[in-house]
């Protein structure tokens, strides 16, 4: 049996609840007013000059950039710092690559290297953290994407019901679920699937899901950051829109994915 501490110390050794603090805060518009550009079809304008995926990359869109051979395999296993021990390695199957029934999820279990290696294939790039940041709070000082109100099922997916038991039954592992009620998913959900939760820009899962990888180093050489929390936290906290989180751009995590900026 994983020990709740021992569970913790292996998450926090891959960035996976290990809030850093701060936030990057600024804005990114000027006192001129450019005319908007031009977005793909995929995103939602930040500010009249940043557009952003409305949506994390699924499954299905990584997939034609690794048929376009443009991208490699996303990993069908968490790997790095750890990831390999027998009992950590029971979150396999919470990594989305190759299951059927996923297309539409986040794809998760890619390093940073991949991450940016698709924006890259679809004329973007992934977004700093301060193009991250008022892509979900806009201009205003909210906690959360879709404002102050406490997270809800309604509104993200991160550890419900649902998360906590498949942890219990998985590794052995109690958590108190961050809400009461059922959001419907162990892991990761299909994206776009908490409209109530959308940001003031209109991007959708800015808060749960998966956390998203941006520019960013936290320590250069060492830890990239990603922003935006994941299905695994417990505590309003870690959706937070001032929560940042770091890990080594190597490792391939369950409950990180990313988002394209342009």
């Amino acid at each position: 049996m994983l020990s709740s501490e021992r569970m913790r110390a292996w998450l926090s050794m891959v960035g996976l609840g290990v809030a850093l603090g701060g936030s990057v805060g600024g804005s990114l518009t000027s006192s001129a007013d450019p005319a908007p550009k031009a977005c793909p079809a995929s995103a939602v304008h930040a500010s009249p000059t940043l557009c952003i995926d409305k949506t994390e990359v699924t499954v299905a869109a990584y997939s034609k950039c690794v048929d376009a051979q443009a991208c490699t395999l996303a990993s069908p296993t968490p790997t790095g710092n750890g990831a390999k021990d027998a009992v950590i390695a029971k979150l396999g199957p919470l990594c989305n690559a190759n299951k059927k029934d996923r297309q539409r999820h986040p794809v998760n279990c890619i390093d940073w290297a991949q991450a940016s290696a698709y924006c890259t294939w679809v004329n973007g790039r992934l977004p700093s953290e301060a193009e991250w940041e008022l892509a979900a709070r806009g201009d205003d000082a909210r906690t959360y994407p879709w404002g102050d109100e406490p997270p809800t099922a309604k509104r993200v997916n991160a550890c419900g019901p649902e998360c906590a038991a498949m942890f219990k039954r998985t590794l052995g592992s109690k958590f108190a679920p961050m809400y009461t009620s059922t959001d419907g998913f162990e892991g990761t959900g299909p994206v776009g699937s908490f409209p109530a939760g959308a940001s003031p820009a209109g991007a959708l899962d800015m808060a749960g899901n998966v956390g998203e990888w941006v520019t960013d180093w936290f320590e250069v050489n060492k830890r990239r950051v990603f922003r935006g929390g994941g299905w695994d936290q417990t505590a309003p906290s870690g959706l937070a829109i001032t929560r940042r989180d770091a890990a080594p751009p190597e490792i391939k995590s369950v409950i990180v994915g990313f988002r394209c900026a342009y």
